[in-house]
């Protein structure tokens, strides 16, 4: 008989990570604080109502949401503003997925782009320029890629980089990591912390894997790359043959 490891990202999981398809409003909440032309604060109105606004005074963002299954998602109607006051963009969600239509406006007031999505998956769209006249269109906003490509391959990233530390072996720790992190620009990761934690010698092999040894494909705002939150899980499993 012998310990055998398991390290594995369960389908189900990836899916409602806030990394998945339904979940992008948080990391585009981000982008309006983390905005280097930006300064802005978080402010709950209490009414699970997320706004945020500028030091200045000035709304840069409002966003509704609702309890799903214990989870507080996106809802209802999103509104983005510029700095000078200007609508940016009125998106609409159900449910946490971005589902109707996205509209982004110019500071000018002319449409700049007018996206379809139902269920968080885009179904067509069309770009302008100030003048009205349709331009080459390209996603609004992409998600983080996976090291690997697709899941098959991150699992693979994944049991090549990470090891079942002989003490948690020993003690027979097992139990699944709930990991947050940002996704910087060059696809590197920062701002780690541990939302479940199953002990301090696996906490920091998953850290010292996800800091050191890992790099992902960056979330891209209109082709440009940006950081955007993530949210994954690690599962330890020991079992015997």
């Amino acid at each position: 008989m012998k310990d055998l490891l398991s390290i594995f990202l369960p389908i189900q999981l990836l899916i409602v990570s806030s990394a998945a398809l339904c979940s992008q409003v948080q990391s585009l909440i981000e982008f309006d604080v983390n905005d280097p032309g930006v300064e802005a604060v978080y402010v709950d109105s209490g009414d699970q109502v997320i706004e945020v606004i500028r030091l200045d005074g000035v709304l840069a963002s409002k966003s509704y949401l609702e309890d799903v299954n214990g989870q507080l998602l996106p809802h209802g109607e999103r509104r983005t503003w510029y700095a000078s006051g200007n609508i940016r963009t009125v998106e609409n969600y159900w449910k946490g997925c971005l589902s109707g239509v996205f509209v982004k406006y110019y500071e000018s007031g002319a449409v700049e782009r007018r996206d379809n999505y139902i269920s968080g998956r885009f179904i067509a769209g069309a770009c302008y320029d100030e003048s009205g006249q349709e331009i080459d269109h390209c996603r609004y906003y992409t998600d983080v890629g996976l090291p690997g490509g697709d899941l098959e391959g991150y699992m693979r990233y994944m049991m090549a980089r990470i090891k079942y530390p002989r003490v948690a072996r020993v003690n027979g720790e097992q139990g699944t990591v709930w990991v947050s992190f940002l996704v910087n620009r060059d696809g590197r990761v920062t701002n780690t912390e541990i939302l479940n934690s199953v002990s301090q010698s696996i906490d920091r092999q998953v850290l010292k894997v996800l800091e050191k040894q890992t790099r992902f494909k960056p979330a891209t705002l209109e082709g440009v790359p940006v950081a955007a939150r993530m949210v994954l899980p690690f599962h330890f499993k020991l079992t015997s043959e």
